[in-house]
């Protein structure tokens, strides 16, 4: 049986209120502003975070209670932070259901175990939502939403027997999958699909279960609007990447709609930027990419003369591999600034890391609301939900160290 820490109406009120309170905090962004409001007003705890070596901001990014508590030393209201974001989590079952020799090959370690334990989750035919019998899952058809290869539908096939579609807009894919199911004798048929196109309503009738793993932004935000609309019996939905979405739909529910808070797509990226799960060589990337761009953005800055950020898009990952100059080369050449013949490259190098160790540090602020604001943005998706007839249960089906989109909606309609 499922339990609750409070009604997510509860939940998301509690949550916009803190997040309302804290805003001239969090949403101040390190990376563009060198000089952040907040400083003057928290001298001590701008002095603190600046102070803090490497080992300690890796701790802290581990431990968001640690986190918390520590800024509690500054602003003591923080130390409620950990109690909003304490998700209940599904009880599974002891053990995995048997699955044949090697039906995980070809898939991901984390990958596999993220499939796994969200199968687990949402349950075998006939769960319950806070132990109120809903109705018979077990004549539903699984639809999976932004399918991939459909690892998760054959999983649910192969462990409850039910019939899967799979929707994917990558024929590449679709026909990987298709082998895939067809080699292991699975009822799961897979199809080319883009879900944001108008058609794709056709796949779902009052009679589906439609489980979507890590659909980003507006992917996520398309299917529970057609959901409500078409009364879909069910739904499982791991959302991630909220910052891929539409201006209009940062908020959904009417509660989130009437908030004094309201977010464009850009202040989402907070909710979505914890990286447990990726190696030391893609996290070194990430540190270089992130030194050089802060480098270049001191440079324009000069070469402009305005001192305002200039957005600069991803670098690839083979020009991450070369130098700092090749780099400026580059992002000079998309963002439409010629370069000097003579230019000390140097000490714009060392202005970037420099920068780079100090928001490092300063974003720690950020991140101790970066849990709360992807909770809110979660209970968002499940109240509009609430409003449209569904009884909805909001809990995390794994480890934040298999993934840290952990957090999963299952709603029934009602």
């Amino acid at each position: 049986m499922r339990s609750r820490v409070g009604s997510i109406t509860q939940r998301l009120t509690a949550l916009d209120l803190a997040l309302q309170a804290h805003s001239a905090l969090w949403l101040p962004r390190p990376f563009r502003e060198p000089e952040l409001p907040w400083q003057h007003t928290h001298p001590a705890l701008h002095a603190w975070l600046l102070a803090l070596n490497a080992a300690q901001v890796q701790a802290f990014e581990n431990d968001h209670r640690a986190l918390c508590n520590a800024l509690a030393a500054f602003v003591p209201t923080t130390a409620e932070l950990p109690t909003l974001v304490d998700v209940p989590t599904l009880d599974q079952a002891a053990s995995a259901p048997t699955l044949p020799t090697g039906f995980e090959w070809g898939i991901g370690g984390r990958k596999w175990q993220q499939v796994v334990a969200f199968g687990n989750a949402i349950g075998a035919a006939g769960s319950d939502l806070d132990g109120r019998s809903s109705q018979n899952m077990g004549a539903l058809e699984y639809v999976d939403w932004c399918a991939g290869k459909a690892h998760l539908s054959r999983y649910l096939a192969q462990t409850t027997g039910a019939c899967a579609q799979a929707l994917e807009r990558n024929a590449q894919l679709v026909a990987a999958g298709t082998a895939l199911a067809a080699q292991q004798r699975l009822p799961v048929t897979l199809q080319v699909q883009d879900v944001l196109n108008p058609d794709v309503h056709r796949h779902l009738t009052t009679n589906s279960h439609v489980v979507a793993l890590h659909a980003c932004g507006r992917l996520h935000v398309r299917l529970l609007r057609l959901a409500a609309e078409l009364a879909v019996a069910r739904l499982s939905v791991a959302p991630c990447c909220h910052y891929l979405c539409d201006a209009d739909d940062t908020a959904l529910s009417r509660f989130s709609r009437s908030s004094v808070l309201q977010f464009t797509p850009e202040d989402l990226h907070l909710a979505v930027q914890e990286t447990v799960t990726s190696s030391r060589s893609e996290q070194h990337m990430r540190e270089r990419e992130s030194a050089w761009r802060l480098g270049f953005d001191a440079l324009q800055r000069r070469l402009r003369g305005t001192d305002t950020y200039l957005h600069t898009p991803s670098a690839p990952r083979a020009l991450l591999r070369s130098d700092f100059a090749t780099f400026v080369a580059w992002a000079a050449t998309r963002k439409g600034i010629a370069l000097p013949a003579a230019i000390a490259l140097d000490e714009f190098a060392a202005i970037g890391r420099q920068r780079h160790a100090a928001v490092t540090r300063l974003a720690l602020l950020r991140h101790a609301f970066r849990r709360p604001l992807e909770c809110l943005l979660v209970y968002d998706r499940a109240h509009y939900l609430e409003e449209h007839g569904y009884t909805v249960w909001v809990g995390q089906f794994c480890a934040r160290n298999v993934t840290p989109r952990n957090l999963l909606i299952d709603a029934v309609r009602a």
